[in-house]
């Protein structure tokens, strides 16, 4: 059954005067507002591999003795659907929870590079409503066929003087080295609506596009047993 309004404010508690509350109040207005929207503890995460992202937030309310009494999740494809009411990914219907904290995410399997946009709607114990701004994130690389390109090796002249020594074999370890550029020249010949680097390395790494830093992360990617898994 699709969860009304007015049901959503029934869930938790609330009369039936607080009814017209429910909806589209964002601010602090009636004293209660939703704050840090997050998918696995993070703003806007891309590249996201959990197959159920978790959701989190927080409550901004005046007054004391205060406390969530339900919350209701919805995921769309799109801003435009979830702004019109339509959550066609998933919609949690109103759960009588205080929770707020890794709230799994329940609707159909997500694809790979899928974008998905939300929102939570919550109702205080007072029956005070609001809803969070709509957030998003966006699915990684699922899959290993996902996973287009090849390993890029480089050779330096210790690792060339080894394989020449030793029968053509390489070295696992070479001595240290300075670390080494890569670049490759493309054209884009049509205009680019978006674009996404998928990258790793068996080490660290830093990107960078027509000479400016690719992203603000620092000694990518983070450690990891690289016999068993790279981020």
């Amino acid at each position: 059954m699709k969860t009304t309004r007015r049901v959503f404010v029934a869930a938790a508690g609330a009369g039936a005067g607080c009814a017209g509350l429910v909806g589209r109040v964002r601010s602090a207005g009636v004293g209660l507002a939703v704050c840090a929207p997050q998918v696995e503890r993070l703003d806007h995460p891309l590249g996201l591999e959990e197959a159920r992202p978790r959701f989190s937030w927080r409550l901004k309310a005046t007054g004391r003795n205060v406390r969530q009494a339900a919350y209701r999740i919805r995921v769309a494809r799109t801003a435009q659907l979830l702004e019109s009411g339509q959550a066609d990914l998933w919609d949690s219907g109103a759960v009588s929870s205080d929770a707020c904290f890794e709230i799994p995410y329940d609707g159909p399997g997500l694809a790979s590079r899928q974008r998905c946009y939300w929102t939570v709607e919550v109702v205080d114990n007072h029956g005070r409503t609001a809803v969070s701004e709509t957030s998003w994130w966006e699915m990684g690389l699922l899959a290993a066929k996902d996973w287009r390109a090849a390993w890029v090796n480089v050779e330096d002249a210790a690792g060339k003087a080894f394989r020449g020594a030793n029968g053509g074999k390489s070295a696992e370890r070479y001595p240290t080295q300075p670390a080494m550029l890569l670049r490759r020249v493309f054209a884009v010949t049509k205009p680019v609506a978006s674009a996404r680097l998928y990258a790793t390395a068996l080490g660290v790494y830093a990107a960078s596009l027509n000479g400016k830093a690719a992203d603000r992360r620092k000694l990518a990617p983070e450690l990891t047993d690289y016999r068993q898994r790279l981020l």
